[in-house]
């Protein structure tokens, strides 16, 4: 999309400057859209605009140069009705575009715009205010619907790499649940052999000596806290 901005050395003021591409074969039209964008020139914007009559000039045009905007005809020498506008999408597909439709011809106008189109003109009720309008707001709405598809590209991206870090989350968890079971196990083990141990030299022992089985009942309360670790 080419929107500019230039200063006249005679006012020092600036002014949008909107490429427009009018694809009209219909000679009578294209003057008068001319002469609306003319008089909406000087309103601050300066529209500049290029005129082709023909489909396959205007594709090769829109390769070659640089546009604000697309002002199209879906009735051409070349090309009828929505295949117009979706050789015209395929071509620039970020360019805003406002199609002419004649007034018996409404429905496929409509149809444009849910192609793809951001507005669209009736033949015969076209005047300076609603061309500006419509051109305004086609611009508009394709930088809104641009900003939009950039920012649910880097929503995806974000989720994308969301679900990337949920999956080594739980391959992680997975991992720590094997090792906290195979430290268990390995643990288990030689602690049940520690209590049996514990139990039979107790009874070995009786009340022989107070002071060992101090000891030893001390080894049991490690032994016991250490299985409630394990068990947790």
């Amino acid at each position: 999309m080419n929107i500019n901005s230039q200063t006249t050395p005679e006012t020092c003021s600036q002014k949008q400057v909107i490429q427009v591409l009018l694809i009209e074969d219909n000679p009578g039209d294209a003057f008068l859209i001319r002469g609306m964008l003319g008089i909406k020139s000087t309103e601050g914007i300066d529209y500049q605009l290029t005129h082709v009559d023909q489909l396959a000039e205007a594709l090769t045009s829109l390769q070659r140069d640089n546009y604000s905007v697309v002002l199209l005809d879906l009735s051409l020498p070349d090309s009828q009705g929505l295949a117009t506008l979706e050789q015209v999408m395929a071509q620039a597909p970020t360019l805003p575009i406002v199609v002419f439709t004649g007034l018996d011809d409404e429905t496929a106008a409509i149809q444009a715009v849910q192609t793809g189109a951001q507005d669209y003109l009736v033949k015969g009720q076209v005047t300076p205010g609603s061309l500006g309008h419509a051109i305004r707001y086609a611009l508009e709405r394709q930088e809104n619907k641009l900003a939009l598809q950039q920012k649910t590209a880097e929503l995806e991206g974000l989720n994308k790499e969301l679900r990337k870090r949920t999956l080594e989350l739980e391959a992680a968890n997975t991992d720590l649940e094997a090792f906290n079971y195979t430290v268990s196990h390995d643990l288990r083990n030689p602690l049940t052999g520690i209590k049996t141990g514990c139990a039979l030299l107790s009874a070995y022992m009786g009340d022989q000596d107070p002071r060992l089985q101090k000891y030893l009942h001390t080894i049991q309360d490690y032994t016991r806290h250490m299985a409630t670790l394990l068990e947790g």
